[in-house]
């Protein structure tokens, strides 16, 4: 009966759930996510070991201000759902009208500037690296959040795990086969497109949730 109703309620938000997945993505494919640890790695002559676990703590970091900013939007969302007129043009409007905000921005920096790492004592190093991820949550998965609030806490719960796994996930393959040298020729479409990408998946997941 449980099984039943939890898989009843992830069918519902299956499009959130693929939206999620296809921006955790992209979101820690980006270098300077874990370009700054790669950098320190080298100088510190660390194993891999000890680099996975340093970009996962920061993974953990990054993650967890964008789940606590999450869950309070989840909230305003789950608010706006009780207002009939609201209930499903609001939160298309919010998606849709983020990403024309990526779009029209995909000229400028990534909205991820994290600290370069220097030449200084490790510990301050990697303290503000945290500090960095830390105080820079992922801003274009916080649509989705305000989309799902309607669905309860589940629902944030669901996405909040997913996004940290497939974040994480994504963070340590790129950061693995750059430490290992095989990251030669990285994909610059993705990176000079980030804004471009994101803000489509946005407007497409909007006008999906909006019909289905």
């Amino acid at each position: 009966m449980v099984f039943n109703i939890l898989m009843n309620q992830i069918s519902s938000i299956k499009e959130y759930i693929i939206g999620t997945i296809i921006l955790s993505l992209i979101h820690g494919s980006i270098p300077n996510h874990w370009l700054p640890f790669i950098a320190i790695s080298k100088t510190e002559k660390w194993t891999f070991k000890q680099l996975f676990f340093v970009i996962s703590l920061g993974a953990i970091f990054h993650s967890l201000s964008t789940a606590l900013l999450g869950f309070f939007i989840s909230y305003l969302g789950f608010y706006t759902s009780t207002i009939y007129q609201l209930e499903k043009i609001l939160p298309t409007f919010f998606m849709i009208f983020l990403g024309m905000i990526y779009i029209i921005l995909d000229h400028n920096n990534h909205h991820h500037d994290h600290i370069k790492y220097k030449s200084k004592k490790l510990w301050i190093s990697l303290v503000l690296l945290y500090l960095a991820m830390f105080f820079s949550p992922c801003l274009e998965i916080e649509a989705i959040y305000f989309s799902i609030g309607k669905y309860g806490y589940f629902s944030v719960i669901l996405i909040s795990i997913l996004y940290t796994l497939i974040t994480l996930f994504s963070m340590l393959f790129f950061s693995f086969i750059a430490y290992k040298g095989l990251l030669k020729y990285y994909p610059r479409f993705i990176e000079r497109n980030e804004k471009k990408i994101i803000g489509i998946v946005l407007i497409v997941l909007g006008i999906v949730s909006f019909y289905y």
